[in-house]
């Protein structure tokens, strides 16, 4: 079975342009973001996979088959994904928040406390970088972590100035490169990558919003196929009735003739 990944991102891209109303100057943006969701989604159904967790309910058994046969199991992906895997083994600022960015957190984080104010950098560095049994991902978090307070303290008017606090606050500690802002990843919070996290925010909740419609539609075809299915039930038993009621009158006319034949 071919599988063409570009017409199933078209086909994403005509949902989300009818769903959000979006314009074709912003295809550009919209098509990047879902190309990312798009490897995310498969990055996760891998992992199940490697996992042996199982098909989810939400794969159809035939696409999930061709996952396995025809790209999980090619000898030139599982090469790609070791080369990956080491790769990713070398970065010097691993986080705890898988194939999510650390900026795409921090907006989340910022959404949650439903705050026009960032998340502090002490906030962002625990939430990436500090596992859930309490310890770091990288030797040298709780390092950082206290030359994040200390630097907090000593330049806490300057950092709250900054257009974005956090970001001037991890610059004091780890240092600033070109388009780079250190501690937050390889995307700095600039306004325009507000915009297209803004925007990618939307495509989610759209997303979102057509799974739990599809769901519903679902549940609705249910109902109506068993309504249909008792209504089908209910005029099988009504012709019944009617035909056994037809039955008793004829039987009933027979008798009357037979009563009238022997009074004469």
């Amino acid at each position: 079975m071919e599988r063409d990944i570009d017409d199933d991102l078209t086909i994403m891209w005509k949902h989300m342009e009818d769903a959000l109303c979006l314009k074709e100057e912003d295809k550009e943006r919209a098509m990047k973001q879902l190309q990312k969701q798009y490897r995310n989604r498969h990055h996760h159904l891998y992992q199940t996979y490697i996992q042996n967790k199982g098909r989810p309910n939400d794969v159809h058994p035939q696409d999930w088959n061709w996952l396995i046969n025809n790209k999980w199991n090619d000898s030139k992906f599982k090469e790609r994904s070791l080369k990956n895997k080491v790769s990713r083994s070398k970065q010097e600022m691993k986080s705890v928040i898988g194939t999510k960015s650390i900026v795409q957190k921090t907006f989340g984080m910022k959404e949650e406390s439903k705050s026009e104010e960032w998340p502090s950098a002490l906030e962002v560095w625990k939430a990436t970088r500090m596992k859930s049994n309490g310890n770091w991902c990288i030797p040298n978090g709780e390092e950082i972590m206290d030359n994040l307070k200390i630097v907090g303290e000593v330049y806490e008017e300057e950092i709250s100035k900054a257009p974005v606090p956090l970001v001037k606050h991890f610059s004091f500690v780890l240092g600033t490169t070109p388009n780079h802002s250190q501690g937050m990843g390889t995307i700095s919070i600039t306004k325009k990558n507000i915009e297209r996290q803004i925007i990618q925010n939307e495509l989610e909740n759209a997303q979102k919003i057509a799974s739990d419609l599809e769901l519903e539609v679902q549940k609705l075809n249910s109902i109506i196929q068993n309504q249909e299915e008792t209504n089908a039930q209910l005029h099988n038993e009504l012709q019944s009735q009617r035909q056994l009621i037809e039955d008793q009158e004829l039987v009933l006319r027979t008798q009357r003739d037979q009563m009238k034949k022997i009074l004469k």
